[in-house]
């Protein structure tokens, strides 16, 4: 006869991770049915597709200088939150116009559930098209029936999770989270900003026509908030005491700890998004120690590749 307390336990790890799991396929968007070859090519991406105008599709798969790329994209030097692809579109223009993402769902939604739900944003403020201000209002939207470039979800300013704030990190990535009960049995998620030019705040880095893009990764939905410490098995890297960057401010030295991760590659950039340096192979150690003392004063970003996967820290440089 099979021990009690190890069916018990068995019974209570099954409901945990059943609780615990992404209902978004693909939620990082690693999985490709093509490599990106241009712009506008979100279907690309398994299991996600257009529901308005022509959202973009980046992966360090694409050929280096079309446009797709990872980092060199078409709208700036940007590199994932984690992984090795992202998403992005506008999400407001002088004209009424929204590039929107849109998935289904691993299982509908079940009416009076509690749904947890994030991800990450940046916006692309560089390269050839790369947008001239900021805007809030991004959010997550659940519809009953499916969308389409041909048949376009609406802007009808409403949204079950949104952000109201203007989001305005060109460098790291926000964590966008909240939580809503649903009131209907839901089967598709889409992905952007769902409020007209009247109902959205926006700001200015240029002047002229004014552009908000910003770009997505980790997107989370499950019944249980314990599932929002990691997307599809990936760290979420901005709240991931895995790694940890000191002293920050720094002078001439940094310190990049571990807890037992092997460093693969760190490469630190500017606030424009260049690179200023790169480091292949640093000792593996529990500390490594970095000579900044030839960056510039200001805000730097450090790319840190792991076995374990890719983690992103800002420091400011107070020579």
């Amino acid at each position: 006869m099979k021990n009690p307390l190890f069916l018990f336990l068995l019974l209570s790890l099954f409901s945990f991770f059943a609780k615990a799991q992404n209902l978004v396929p693909n939620p990082s968007f690693e999985d490709t049915v093509h490599c990106p070859t241009n712009q506008g090519q979100v279907v690309n991406a398994k299991g996600w597709w257009s529901v308005c105008q022509t959202p973009d599709y980046f992966n360090e798969c694409a050929p280096n200088g079309n446009l797709a790329n990872v980092p060199n994209t078409l709208f700036g030097h940007k590199f994932p939150s984690s992984g090795h692809a992202f998403i992005g579109g506008q999400q407001y223009f002088t004209s009424l116009t929204r590039e929107i993402i849109g998935t289904k769902l691993d299982t509908s939604l079940t009416i009076g559930q509690r749904y947890y739900c994030k991800m990450k944003v940046s916006i692309a403020n560089g390269g050839l098209l790369g947008a001239s201000g900021f805007c809030n209002n991004f959010g997550m939207k659940f519809t009953i029936d499916a969308f389409s470039q041909a048949n376009p979800i609406a802007i009808n300013n409403f949204a079950q999770i949104v952000d109201t704030t203007i989001i305005r990190d060109t460098v790291g990535w926000t964590l966008i989270q909240g939580s809503f009960v649903a009131d209907s049995a839901y089967k598709y998620l889409s992905i952007g900003n769902f409020f007209d030019n009247a109902h959205t705040d926006t700001d200015r880095i240029l002047n002229g026509w004014l552009r908000v893009y910003y770009c997505v990764d980790e997107v989370s939905v499950c019944t249980d908030s314990t599932c929002l410490k990691t997307v599809g098995g990936i760290a979420n890297i901005s709240s991931d005491n895995s790694v940890s960057v000191y002293p920050n401010p720094a002078n001439t030295e940094i310190n990049i700890k571990t807890n037992g991760i092997q460093i693969e590659q760190i490469e630190i950039f500017n606030a424009l998004g260049q690179n200023e340096k790169t480091i292949f192979h640093p000792p593996i150690q529990t500390i490594t120690t970095l000579d900044v003392s030839q960056l510039n004063i200001g805000i730097h970003l450090l790319k840190i590749k792991t076995k374990e996967g890719n983690y992103s820290k800002k420091i400011k440089i107070i020579h």
